[in-house]
């Protein structure tokens, strides 16, 4: 299963809105290269909690 499938069944079990749904599916991409790897992205399990809480910064600001 791609990381994309499991976010968007994640935000499925989670019962989001449609347009939630939409607008997360939207954003993830800019969270994969907010910290990009050789390949142009990396998988969220390769970050650390540092990484993680500068993406959650970034979007909350």
């Amino acid at each position: 299963m791609t990381l994309r499938e499991q976010f968007t069944a994640v935000i499925r079990r989670k019962h989001y809105s449609p347009p939630h749904r939409t607008d997360l599916l939207g954003m993830d991409h800019g969270v994969l290269r907010f910290h990009p790897g050789p390949s142009g992205w990396r998988h969220p399990s390769e970050m650390g909690a540092a990484e993680v809480a500068a993406i959650l910064t970034h979007v909350a600001v």
